[in-house]
């Protein structure tokens, strides 16, 4: 009820956008240059991103993954 009183779509539809959304970018983008990480374990991924990225794991701030929460 509180989308509709903005105007906006109901949650079953914003979720399945953002569903859909991300199904194309999955098969539209080459699979090599494409890394797919679960945000509730991006800390633990900070190795998987730097080699992805082809940057020395040193350089990357692993602590500051929880910033925006």
């Amino acid at each position: 009820d509180l989308l509709a009183a903005y105007g906006l779509p109901g949650l079953e539809a914003l979720l399945g956008y953002w569903r859909d959304h991300h199904r194309r970018v999955v098969a539209a983008v080459p699979q090599e240059r494409l890394l797919v990480l679960p945000l509730a374990r991006l800390d633990a991924s900070v190795a998987r991103i730097a080699a992805f990225a082809e940057v020395p794991a040193a350089t990357l701030q692993g602590d500051n993954t929880r910033l925006n929460e």
